[in-house]
C-alpha cells in the first residue's frame, strides 16, 4: 500500500495526523467553509492513510450531493455529516472500517446482547 495519500498533513503543534481538503468555490454556501480539517485521531502513519482515504470517500459523497442539491436544507445536513465525521475516530472502541460498521448496524438478533443470567440459589 502507498503512503503517498493526498489530503493527509501534519498536525503543525502535535504528532497527530489530519484530513485537510479544499472545499470547491461554487460549493462554499452549501458547505458553509472554504476547507475541511479532520483530526485523524493517530500518529500512526499507516491508520492514518487508511483513515484519511475513508474520510476522502465520504468527502467526495458529500461533495457529489452538494454539487446536485443547492438548497438551505442541504447545508445543515452537510454540516451534520461534517460533525458526524469529525466524531469519527475519536472513540477507540468504534467502528473504523465501512463493512464492520454496515454489518454492526444489520446483526442477526441471535447475536443482540442476551441478559446476563442471575443465580436465584
Amino acid at each position: 500500500m502507498s503512503l503517498q495519500t493526498p489530503y493527509l498533513f501534519p498536525h503543525p503543534e502535535s504528532d497527530m495526523l489530519w484530513f485537510r481538503r479544499r472545499v470547491p468555490g461554487h460549493l462554499h454556501s452549501v458547505v458553509g467553509r472554504s476547507e475541511i480539517k479532520i483530526s485523524l485521531q493517530t500518529a500512526v502513519v499507516k491508520q492514518a492513510v487508511q483513515r484519511c482515504r475513508m474520510t476522502a470517500n465520504v468527502v467526495d459523497k458529500l461533495f457529489d450531493e452538494a454539487q446536485t442539491r443547492h438548497d438551505a436544507t442541504h447545508s445543515a445536513t452537510v454540516s451534520a455529516q461534517l460533525k458526524m465525521l469529525q466524531n469519527e475516530f475519536c472513540d477507540p472502541d468504534a467502528f473504523t472500517n465501512p463493512l464492520e460498521r454496515c454489518i454492526a448496524g444489520k446483526r442477526h438478533p441471535s447475536f443482540q446482547k442476551q441478559p446476563v443470567p442471575t443465580d436465584a440459589d
